[in-house]
């Protein structure tokens, strides 16, 4: 193998539950172009599915494998890679001790995503696939079901042409599910009852935000789906495959009361493929009950791809970012509408919120990244008092922490979550015991958030809309907010006194409001 002449060359190693896959490309006139792709099975998923850890001789061969990868990497030239990990990794018990191995044995960085990351990357090429799918078929996928079936997990996702309105992660997999329930399938003859029944009571109790309750397409993703294809007699065309769902159901049923050996027999797969085979075909007979498509669309897509782009296209990172920032604010809205959330009153506050943020740069010195979660937060800030009108500030905190919202990882909902939680009255304590699970450095954050969330959530404190016009002006030690209304907006000048003195503690200036009304 000789270093490809070209542009710049790059490779991502993908650690999954059963494999570890590298990936290498070259950029070619503005266009990623595949070089090499090997893998080597794994039985990661197995041991902390099963276990919870991974073992000593699992991690060896682990640093063997990707010693391996290395010298590929080497005799390519590449000049950029990642290391990536998913479901199997994220859950061991042991995670930083094998990342701390691989940091030292192979010198090798592994960056574990959380499943929110892992499917919203999968979802951006899911959407372009539909996009060209669209332009060359004319099909509509106005309201589609998107789901990535993982060997570990299952996104969710709905999409209405435009953004991800939606999107909910299961903590189940094909290889996950075969290890939860392999131990009952020796004791009865009807294990795929057990199989659907479980299935039904992980799936069947998720409310599918959509209008008429009506899902027209359904695209999916996964590892087995390229052997679902070729038992169904399906082409890959245009690197997707178009399967009839009662084709696939069909193919379930055929199977269903078969032994992992039988199926291994009859179809010419390895055993360890068949269990993969009925665990996928489960679910993805389960998910088709959820929609009302005559086709499953399961373009070619793995999470290398948008990674392998991002590094080789460093414009598509930025057009990545701008993606995961709209279907975040789209999926909040989905969810602040369940719970009953004012939205004007939010779309209010999000304007003053963000206008105050962006005039305050020069001094606040936070990210295109805390301006969204800001935005989060005003979004989503009153859907506690769905579940407690007494302890909202409470509730909201809750609900919002274990909310799943595209693309926004773990720690950046418990940020906004944070931030949701203030009031006029209450402000952040670091002494808390809820600040516990936060970094240092992100309390300060949050006190900068929630200082302006509080001086923007003031000036609606009636929730009734009374500021028709509203400008912001800093100067060396003030920061003048004038509004224009015709109503009497005592109550928001007395919430916006209340909230001042925190905002000055944290940013050093002095709100001042200005209020031209004919009220006064």
């Amino acid at each position: 193998m000789n270093k490809s002449k070209g542009g710049k060359v790059a490779a991502v190693i993908d650690i999954g539950s059963s494999l570890v896959k590298m990936k290498v490309c070259q950029v070619k006139n503005k266009r990623v172009e595949p070089i090499d792709q090997l893998e080597c099975p794994v039985r990661i998923g197995h041991e902390v599915f099963n276990f919870g850890t991974i073992s000593f001789d699992c991690l060896k061969e682990l640093v063997h494998i990707l010693h391996g990868f290395q010298k590929v990497m080497g005799e390519y030239g590449v000049q950029e890679y990642k290391v990536v990990a998913t479901t199997a990794l994220r859950e061991a018990k042991n995670k930083s001790f094998v990342q701390d191995q691989l940091r030292v044995q192979n010198h090798m960085e592994v960056e574990v995503f959380e499943d929110n990351q892992e499917k919203t990357l999968i979802y951006s090429e899911v959407i372009q696939a539909i996009y060209k799918h669209t332009e060359k078929k004319g099909k509509d996928f106005s309201t589609t079901l998107i789901s990535h079936i993982g060997t570990g997990s299952i996104g969710l996702g709905i999409f209405n042409g435009n953004n991800l309105t939606f999107s909910q992660n299961i903590s189940i997999g094909s290889l996950k599910l075969h290890d939860v329930l392999g131990s009952i399938q020796d004791d009865t003859e009807e294990f795929y009852n057990v199989v659907e029944e479980y299935l039904d009571a992980l799936l069947g109790r998720i409310t599918l935000p959509v209008p008429n309750k009506s899902i027209d397409g359904m695209v999916v993703t996964g590892n087995e789906i390229e052997t679902i294809a070729k038992l169904c007699e399906v082409p890959l065309e245009n690197d997707t495959y178009s399967i009839k769902t009662e084709t696939i159901m069909a193919l379930f049923k055929s199977i269903r009361m078969m032994t992992p050996e039988k199926i291994s027999f009859r179809y010419g797969l390895s055993e360890e493929q068949a269990e993969m085979l009925y665990s996928a075909l489960a679910i993805y007979v389960r998910l088709s009950k959820m929609t009302q498509s005559k086709y499953i669309f399961a373009p070619k897509v793995e999470l290398w791809d948008p990674l392998m782009h991002h590094m080789l296209i460093p414009k598509s990172a930025e057009k990545y970012l701008d993606y995961v920032e709209s279907n975040a604010i789209t999926c909040a809205k989905t969810f602040a509408q369940r719970y009953h959330c004012n939205q004007q009153h939010a779309d209010q506050i999000a304007r003053y919120a963000c206008k105050i943020f962006d005039r305050i740069q020069r001094i606040h010195g936070l990210t295109q990244r805390h301006r969204m979660i800001l935005e989060l937060a005003t979004i989503l800030h009153d859907c506690g008092y769905f579940v407690d009108s007494k302890f909202h500030l409470e509730s909201t905190f809750d609900l919002i922490q274990n909310i799943d919202i595209c693309g926004v990882t773990y720690e950046e909902m418990l940020m906004t979550a944070y931030v949701a939680r203030f009031n006029e009255i209450g402000t952040p304590n670091y002494d808390d015991l809820d600040f516990i699970h936060i970094r240092e450095e992100q309390k300060v954050i949050c006190s900068k958030l929630a200082a302006i969330f509080r001086l923007a959530n003031s000036l609606d404190k009636s929730q009734k809309q009374k500021v028709k016009e509203f400008k912001v002006k800093l100067d060396e030690e003030r920061l003048i907010i004038t509004i224009q209304s015709d109503e009497n907006v005592r109550l928001e000048q007395w919430a916006f006194e209340l909230c001042s003195p925190f905002f000055k503690d944290v940013f050093g200036l002095q709100p001042c409001l200005t209020v031209k009304s004919t009220m006064l």
